[in-house]
Order: C-alpha cells, then sequence, then structure tokens
C-alpha cells in the first residue's frame, strides 16, 4: 500500500511536469519559429535590395527619354553572366518591364562563352545562353547532360576525371547560341595535388561524339568558329525546390496582383513543417507611381525574388539545446518536487496514524478509570457506611488524578508534535536538574529499596522546564522498570546525560520504535498502567534542542542518554567564563 501510494505520487508529479513541460516547449518553439520567419523575410529584404542596385545599373543603360526600357534582347545579353550572383541556392531571381514583360526569368539553359571580339592583343568575352532543346532531339539531349554532369573519381594518371563540351562552330540570334556542331572530349588526369585531387588533365576529341545540329544560316548572324560550356551550367539546374521558385517568379500575373497593391509587395507561405516560401517584388530604383488609369502601381522596372527556407535549419540547434536543457531541469525538478510531496504525504500519513492512535489510546486508557468511577459513585448512591464512603471518594480522586495525567500527557504531545515551541534558552546544570527530579521521588526510591548514585555535572544551554520533563519522564520509566532493591545510576559529563537503571532489558527489535507516540516496553520489562507517551515526548524536546538520544541494553539493566557534545561547557569552563 505504501509502494502504491509512493508510485502513484510520482507518476501524478512527472505526468504534469511533462505535461507543463510540453506546453512550455512547444509555444517557445512556435515563438522562435515565427521570429526566425521574420528575420529571414528581413534577410531576404536586404538582398533584394542589393540585388535591385546590381540591376539598376544595368538597366540605366537602357532607358530612354520617357523611363522606359529599351532593347530588350541586349538588356538579356547583359543580365546572363549576372544570373550566378543575382540568384543562388534556394533563391531565384527574375526582371522584368514596367509592363510586366519579362526581360530575365531563370530558366535551364547552358550558359556559353566566346570572345566577342578582339582589340589588339586583348580578348573581349561575350555569353549567351544555349538550349539544347531547340536543335536536338531526346536523346541527343539526354547523351549530353551525361556527359555534362560526369564527374568520375580519378585515382590515377591515366583515369577518365570528365568530359570537355565545346562549341566547333555557332551562330549568335540576340542572347540565344544556335549550335553548328558540338565535340565531346573525353579528358584523362595527368598530374595530382597534395591531396589527391586532378590538377591536369588531358584528351583528344573523339569524332564518334560529335553532335551536329544542320542548321543553314539564312538570316545572315554573326558565326564564330569557338565557343565554351561553362561549368556553371551544371549548378543552375533545378531541382524540384528551385523549379517552384522559377514557377513563382516566372509568373506574370502574379506579379502584377503584387504591383496593383492587392497583396502587397512580399508574401510569405508555409511549404510544409517550418520550411516557408518568401516573394518579394522591388520597384526600380525602389520608386513607383500610380498608373494612369489608376488601378495599379507602376515602375520603370520590378526586380522579383523567390526564396525557400528550412527554419529548422537556422533554429534547429538552439531547439534541440532548450528542448533537452529544458527536460533535465523539468525531471530533476520533478524528482525533487515527488520526493518531497512524498514526505509531506508521509507527514500526513504520520498525523493521522498519530491522530488514530490519541484516539484509541485515549479510549483505551480512559476506559478503566471511566468504569471504576462508574463503580463507585454507583456505590456512593447506595448510602454505604462512612468508612466504605472515604474509601471510595479516595478511587474516585486517584482515577481523576490519573485521567487528568493522561489528558495533559495526551496534550503535551499533540503540542511538541504540531507547532515547535519556543524555546527559553539559558545555561543550565543538568546535575542541579536531576536533584530536583531526584527530591521529587526520594520517598518512593527508599520505600522501595531502590539505590540512588549520581555522578559528574555538566553545563548545557536549553529550555530548563522542557530539559527537566526529559529528565523527569527517564526517570519515571527507570522506577516503573527497577526492581524492589534494585538501582539508578545517573552519568553526567561534559558531552552526555546517561541513566541506567537494572532490571530486565528491551527487546533489541523495539529498540528504536518505544520513541514512537503509545509505544509501551513488552512483557519483559513488566506491565505499566501508562500511556506510551513519555518517552516521545523525551524524544520531541531533544530534537527540538537538536540532541542525539537513544536506548541501550546493558549487562544488569538498559541506559537512557542523550549528546549534547555541541551546545555544552564544562563546570570549570563555565566558572572561567563568569570571572
Amino acid at each position: 500500500m505504501k509502494q502504491k501510494g509512493r508510485r502513484s505520487i510520482y507518476f501524478r508529479t512527472f505526468a504534469a511536469m511533462t505535461a507543463i513541460y510540453l506546453v512550455l516547449m512547444t509555444a517557445f518553439s512556435i515563438f522562435l519559429i515565427r521570429q526566425e520567419v521574420k528575420v529571414k523575410g528581413l534577410e531576404l529584404g536586404t538582398l533584394g535590395v542589393q540585388a535591385n542596385y546590381r540591376i539598376g545599373e544595368i538597366l540605366s543603360e537602357h532607358i530612354d527619354g520617357d523611363e522606359k526600357l529599351v532593347n530588350f534582347p541586349a538588356i538579356r545579353k547583359d543580365f546572363i553572366n549576372e544570373s550566378f550572383f543575382l540568384g543562388g541556392a534556394e533563391t531565384e531571381v527574375a526582371v522584368y518591364s514596367g509592363d510586366f514583360e519579362p526581360i530575365m526569368v531563370p530558366n535551364d539553359y547552358w550558359i556559353c562563352s566566346y570572345t566577342e571580339y578582339t582589340e589588339g592583343n586583348r580578348h573581349y568575352t561575350g555569353y549567351a545562353y544555349l538550349n539544347l532543346e531547340d536543335w536536338f532531339d531526346e536523346k541527343a539531349v539526354t547523351e549530353l547532360e551525361n556527359y555534362y554532369k560526369a564527374r568520375p573519381k580519378a585515382q590515377k594518371v591515366g583515369d577518365l576525371t570528365e568530359y570537355s563540351i565545346d562549341l566547333s562552330g555557332f551562330w549568335l540570334d540576340n542572347e540565344m547560341v544556335i549550335p553548328e556542331q558540338i565535340g565531346i572530349t573525353p579528358m584523362y588526369a595527368s598530374g595530382f595535388d597534395e591531396e589527391g585531387n586532378v590538377n591536369s588533365a588531358s584528351g583528344t576529341q573523339r569524332e564518334d561524339l560529335t553532335y551536329s545540329t544542320g542548321y543553314s544560316n539564312t538570316e545572315e548572324l554573326p558565326y564564330f568558329k569557338h565557343g565554351s560550356i561553362l561549368p556553371e551550367s551544371f549548378d543552375m539546374a533545378a531541382s524540384g525546390t528551385q523549379k517552384a521558385l522559377r514557377e513563382m517568379v516566372s509568373d506574370p500575373a502574379r506579379l502584377e496582383k503584387a504591383a496593383a497593391g492587392i497583396d502587397g509587395f512580399s508574401s510569405i507561405e508555409r511549404v510544409k513543417g517550418a520550411v516557408y516560401r518568401y516573394y518579394c517584388v522591388i520597384p526600380y530604383e525602389n520608386s513607383v507611381t500610380d498608373t494612369e488609369n489608376g488601378d495599379g502601381l507602376y515602375s520603370t522596372a520590378w526586380t522579383v525574388i523567390a526564396r525557400e527556407v528550412d527554419i529548422l535549419e537556422y533554429c534547429g540547434v538552439t531547439m534541440a539545446f532548450v528542448w533537452g536543457s529544458c527536460l533535465i531541469t523539468f525531471l530533476a525538478a520533478a524528482l525533487i518536487l515527488s520526493s518531497q510531496l512524498y514526505k509531506t504525504y508521509q507527514k500526513e500519513e504520520a498525523i493521522q496514524r498519530l491522530r488514530r492512535e490519541t484516539a484509541n489510546a485515549m479510549a483505551h486508557d480512559l476506559k478503566t478509570p471511566l468504569s471504576i468511577l462508574s463503580g463507585y459513585a454507583q456505590n456512593l448512591m447506595e448510602q454505604i457506611n462512612s468508612e466504605k464512603r472515604v474509601r471510595y471518594a479516595e478511587g474516585i480522586q486517584a482515577n481523576v488524578e490519573r485521567m487528568d495525567k493522561i489528558l495533559r500527557e495526551m496534550l503535551e504531545m499533540t503540542r511538541m508534535e504540531g507547532d515547535k515551541p519556543k524555546l527559553n534558552l539559558e545555561e543550565i546544570s543538568l546535575r542541579l536538574l536531576t536533584f530536583e527530579i531526584l527530591n521529587r521521588y526520594g520517598a518512593i526510591c527508599e520505600e522501595r529499596s531502590i539505590g540512588l548514585e549520581v555522578t559528574g555535572d555538566g553545563i548545557v544551554t536549553g529550555d530548563r522546564l522542557l530539559l527537566l520533563r526529559v529528565i523527569d519522564n527517564f526517570f519515571i520509566n527507570a522506577l516503573d522498570h527497577t526492581p524492589d532493591k534494585g538501582n539508578i545510576h545517573i552519568i553526567i559529563t561534559d558531552r552526555s546525560f546517561e541513566l541506567f537503571n537494572s532490571g530486565s532489558h528491551i527487546d533489541e527489535t523495539r529498540l528504536d520504535a518505544i520513541w514512537e507516540p503509545y509505544v509501551k516496553g513488552d512483557g519483559s520489562r513488566g506491565a505499566t498502567k501508562g500511556t506510551g507517551l513519555g518517552l516521545s515526548i523525551v524524544r520531541s524536546v531533544l530534537e527540538l534542542h537538536h540532541f542525539s538520544y537513544r536506548a541501550e541494553n546493558r549487562e544488569n539493566g538498559v541506559a537512557f542518554l542523550f549528546e549534547y557534545a555541541n551546545y555544552v561547557k564544562s563546570k570549570a569552563k563555565h566558572r572561567k567564563a563568569r570571572g
């Protein structure tokens, strides 16, 4: 039953603390994610301002007197090399004219470099797009992409390390490349650095790895003999996330809706879990005007940026640390709280048990004297002779005193176990207290031929009346269990007070229990009419003084003692202190 109560307290406490922990941690996580969502929105705004500044520099060269953009092909060509810097991982950028016509939108085209013109010994590089699907069938496109993406790991000289893809002649249609022939050259490692990476390779173009378009130049487009595919083109390949972002920035309708001020220039949407997508529109030079018909806003150009962010990548470590540390804290708090609640439960159980024992003891101890009183009262009512009347009256008086003693001891015990009385501390001679008790019971000892001996003295700081009660209870207990012609020996030192009485021993299994309320000595110690509260009161007084106590079986009897080494002065020191 006791273990069941303990398990119940621990289970309920841990369940309550776990519920509180989950509620608080969930609220904290939601708050942290929301704050991080706002921070990432601000970061995207900062990126947008930086990108818009660079875009503005390019657009400023293609604006006419009416603040309109002109020559879109030239603008697109200027933007080709900027696409690496304006976009990035999980970010896409698009540029539109004031009338929402796409100027630069993200795509999966290969980026080609070539020598646009030469001045003396100086070569000027140009850039253009190549869309394989415009010139090759699906099989050829797949093969070319596989060659381009292949990155075999070379282990030694002569191992294949990559495929070089070159344009062997092409025409340029504004920003778009029309290939004449694409050649594939397998490259073999010829040197390695200290870390084992290939730092040089060579190879020869293979005739069987050549792809031709058969294009006929009927539009007199400029022709170039050689071009290269930039390695960065591979990084531009769109993942599922990139494709979704490209769809967002490539949607003129969405831009037009934002420019009309319906949803604002920026928006945030949650994709799943803690993954969010941001959409931000920035007007050219951060300025807008009302349209002529008043149904929206106008700017010379619009920059659109979209980004996807997994918030947990940025605050996941913080959340894990807080969840983990708080879990440890809550578990520790739950353990401490459970332990304290269980102690409180035990105290409450002890109080309830004490109340039951008090009621039972009172009923038991008062039953006998009440029965005797009832008998004496009935006899008196029968008008018996005067001699018996005196005897009955004396019996009534004795039993009333016995009942009074029982009630006083119970009240004293209740007071000691309840609100702790305030100690009136003073320096006390235990020897003088002992002789005060002996004067009370000296006649009884002489009548029973019990020998008394007191040795030593000790000066202790304590409450005189309470310590007098301790010695009194010790002595009464000794008188009850000392046979006629036995002896009582009291030994006082500067460390302890000991009262020994000859007689039978206490059962070793009960040496600790005798200090509890209503526990009396067993049959081997003799019958007693006491309530079993005397030693319990002694225990309470000594614990109130922080004195240790115990009972010991000795060779010819039993000794009760308490120790006060940290609170006592020897008599010599006491006198010296007084000067």
